[in-house]
């Protein structure tokens, strides 16, 4: 009982610390390893073609993490669709319609 009652206040404690690693603000004083033009130009070529859809970034938000930094962009269009696109310090590019859940 008493190990069960550790791993779950340990899993907890893991969880909530990789919730807070994910959500912590970039200091200001620090250059990111990827500039935010370059940022968005990685998003946009990672949105997938979609006929008379123009996307244009609404919202960039940057995230220290455990890979350096994750520029959080989110798309929208005048027919309403949006997009969210994560750009990592390694300038990979995940995307999601829903967008991200830490």
């Amino acid at each position: 009982m008493k190990k069960i009652l550790l791993i779950l206040i340990l899993s907890g404690l893991v969880g909530v610390s990789l919730c807070y690693a994910k959500r912590n603000a970039w200091k200001n004083t620090e250059i990111p390893p990827v500039r935010l033009e370059e940022a968005i130009k990685i998003a946009k070529g990672a949105i997938p073609m979609r006929e008379h859809i123009d996307y244009y970034c609404i919202n960039a938000s940057l995230a220290k993490t455990f890979s350096e930094a994750d520029w959080e962009l989110h798309f929208s269009s005048e027919q309403g669709k949006e997009i969210w696109v994560s750009v990592s310090s390694d300038k990979q590019a995940r995307i999601s319609e829903d967008g991200f859940k830490y």
